[in-house]
């Protein structure tokens, strides 16, 4: 058919909020509206402004109109779309008449999309040329919308709606039938109904990576594997203080090139995934720009696949400096923070005096609460250098650029798991720098594990299935705090160089020691881990002798478990368990059974010490160097 083709070449093109029909809108024409209206095929509500967006390939079941707005309308759309145009359309077919409608159809259909022909026609004709005449000519022009959406709908797309073969996999990019894209201030849906019901069907489609340590495991590689498989990836927590380093192949000259994440989820290395930014992200603007700017650079492309959350809280730069000034005011008991005003962020948010990116479509509410906040922290840390009024008139040009990212997240992700699609949840930071659970007072200020993937997207536990912990070989930590298995001698030296113990963020020379096991085994009570993916057990190679640690002793005592109190971490004695090193290098294994037999005695006692298995090991820093260990390996 030549729509089909017209299709293929145009990619977005307008769309029916009835039903099962996803048609993509096109380019939604903004305007002051008085009373409800048909743009594109869709119902749009003054008090709401916002809108659907989609594409062919998708087939969410978004609720029916309310009648109650705009009644008339409503009515007599629905009457054409499920009586009138099913006859006619059938009629055309069985006349001979397919050729001369799909022409036509196709040429409305263009018109439609490209350039919101009905919103600009209707509007040009009813209020302007021909006001008597007018409405009905836009209603024929409705007809011609409503019997386009439906042809395709019946005909051709129903089928590759419900395809799950690889070939619609590739096709994942053109989602956007899911994407509330707020264009107007007044952010909410017309009505509840909007958003997906639970289905209890719909379990364990959630993947999640995080890190079972303190940080710098190496989570991006194995989240860049795995997000070539997935259609989301997504962040919940932390902000652009993680860090993670990807290497990948770019273009059609597949060029190498190394990517540095700090606040984008790294699954965008794969073109065909999405990223999401949740709501317990705590976001800097300028940061988002100018990482995007960077990876577009390189030469990856990001358009129509980066979303944020409406609710997740904004760092703005005067966050940053009272994060400074708060180390000063520690002085020799400082944290050891980043300085990229992540604590202090979440302490607007815990004090509920912080702002949150919707509040940037009110702008006037906007300036005023970002005055009064600028003003508490004068009060509180003295009058710093910062210029208020300038940040105000620099955060209304970011309102515009950002627009187009910015979805209602709740909407978003559940949309994402009622239609099947695949998500990635990227860990950021570590389970011992969780605000509850890790090494407080020397943690981060967010919820870093499993407890972060829920409260920071909005999705209950039984989305989640597969939660594989990230766990390196040896113990790295940045920062100040207790650290029972530093090393300060030739072996730290050793894994530094070796390892290349740098931080992606800071660039700070990371603290390395054994393996804890202690820590370890309280890391998988907590978030429950499914699977391990042991990470740069290559930095290993060459060493003659491995320890790991197996428990604490403290004032002659063997503690039951990784201690609340620091000071009495401080003072525990560590038992070890050695393990002779490994001759060679292993970084060019590809399986398990290629490992040396003192390397897998290594593996197998760190698996049946923590009773989770060890499902991937990382043999080297490039993508490929990951030996995914199967099941029958497990069982040997």
């Amino acid at each position: 058919m030549s729509m089909l083709k017209l299709v293929g070449m145009n990619k977005q093109f307008s769309s029916l909020a009835y039903g099962r029909a996803s048609f993509a809108v096109g380019r939604p024409v903004a305007m002051k509206m008085t009373k409800p209206r048909s743009i594109g095929g869709e119902m749009i509500y003054p008090e709401s402004g916002s809108y659907i967006k989609g594409t062919v390939n998708d087939s969410v079941e978004y609720p029916k109109p309310d009648p109650s707005h705009g009644s008339y309308h409503w009515a007599f759309e629905r009457l054409l779309s499920v009586s009138l145009i099913p006859l006619i359309s059938v009629a055309c077919v069985k006349h001979g008449m397919s050729g001369a409608v799909d022409g036509i159809l196709s040429a409305v259909l263009l018109l439609h999309s490209h350039i919101g022909f009905d919103n600009v026609f209707t509007d040009y004709v009813e209020k302007r040329k021909f006001p008597k005449a007018g409405p009905a000519i836009s209603w024929i022009l409705r007809g011609f919308t409503l019997l386009t959406g439906y042809g395709l709908y019946a005909t051709e797309f129903n089928t590759s709606f419900n395809s799950t073969s690889p070939a619609h996999a590739e096709s994942i990019t053109d989602m956007t039938s899911f994407f509330l894209n707020f264009r107007h201030p007044q952010t909410t849906l017309p009505t509840m109904a909007s958003l997906p019901k639970p289905n209890l069907s719909k379990q364990g489609q959630v993947s999640v990576v995080l890190g079972s340590q303190w940080g710098d495991e190496g989570k991006g590689k194995l989240t860049d594997i795995l997000a070539a498989e997935m259609d989301i990836c997504a962040r919940c927590a932390g902000g652009n203080n993680a860090g993670h380093t990807i290497v990948a192949n770019v273009g059609p000259d597949n060029v190498k090139t190394k990517f540095a994440f700090h606040l984008l989820p790294s699954g965008l290395v794969n073109p065909r995934c999405v990223g999401f930014i949740g709501n317990g992200v705590v976001v800097h603007i300028p940061s988002f720009f100018s990482e995007l700017d960077t990876l577009e650079k390189k030469g990856l492309k990001c358009d129509n696949r980066l979303f944020v959350s409406d609710r997740a809280h904004l760092v703005f730069d005067f966050h940053q400096v009272v994060d400074g000034l708060k180390e000063v005011e520690l002085g020799g008991s400082s944290i050891g923070t980043t300085k990229k005003g992540i604590g202090p962020a979440y302490s607007s948010k815990a004090s509920r005096s912080g702002l949150r990116v919707h509040h940037l479509y009110d702008f006037d509410t906007f300036a005023a609460k970002f005055r009064k906040l600028v003003e508490g922290r004068f009060k509180r840390y003295g009058n710093f250098e910062y210029d208020t009024e300038g940040e105000i008139a620099r955060y209304r040009a970011f309102a515009e650029r950002l627009r187009p990212f910015v979805v209602d997240g709740v909407t978003f992700i559940h949309s994402m798991l009622a239609s099947d699609r695949r998500v990635l949840v990227e860990g950021a930071n570590a389970l011992m720098l969780d605000l509850d659970y890790g090494t407080y007072p020397f943690v981060t200020s967010s919820s870093t594990g499993i407890g972060g993937v829920c409260t920071g997207l909005g999705i209950p536990p039984q989305c989640i299935g597969t939660v594989i912990g990230v766990v390196k070989a040896y113990t790295s930590r940045v920062g100040a705090g207790p650290f029972p298995t530093e090393l300060n001698d030739g072996v730290m030296q050793h894994l530094q160089e070796v390892g290349a113990e740098y931080g992606t963020t800071t660039g700070r020379r990371r603290r390395c020691g054994w393996l804890d096991l202690v820590m370890m085994r309280y890391s998988c009570l907590i978030n429950g881990y499914t699977c391990l993916n042991l990470t740069k057990l290559d930095v290993l190679d060459g060493v003659s002798e491995i320890k790991v640690a197996t428990s604490y002793i403290y004032q002659g005592k063997e503690l039951a478990s990784f201690p609340a109190d620091l000071n009495m971490l401080a003072k525990v004695e560590v038992q070890y368990k050695t393990f002779a090193g490994w001759e060679g290098s292993i970084s060019e294994a590809t399986e398990y059974s290629q490992l040396p037999e003192k390397c897998r005695q290594y593996v197998e006692f760190i698996e049946d010490f923590l009773g989770v298995p060890i499902e991937w090991i990382g043999v080297g820093p490039g993508r490929s160097s990951m030996i995914h260990r199967r099941v029958a390996d497990q069982q040997q």
